[in-house]
């Protein structure tokens, strides 16, 4: 486990980058690097890299925090 509180996590995973290297506010394609701007709505992201067998489950995993 982490010593970040629970809304330390949450605060975090409301940046991450969608699969596809999305945007997670306005899913316009990112650029390169593993925080990056998006250039159109300046939103910051946090892009992990996933194996393709975990892509389903990242996927599964931003519409739910997105409800």
């Amino acid at each position: 486990m982490t010593s970040c509180s629970h809304g330390e996590a949450k605060a975090t995973l409301a940046y991450v980058a969608l699969p596809g290297r999305h945007c997670h506010w306005c899913k316009s394609v990112l650029g390169e690097g593993a925080i990056v701007d998006c250039q159109r709505c300046t939103s910051l992201n946090l892009v992990w890299a996933v194996d393709s067998f975990d892509v389903e489950a990242a996927a599964d995993m931003n519409q739910k925090t997105q409800n």
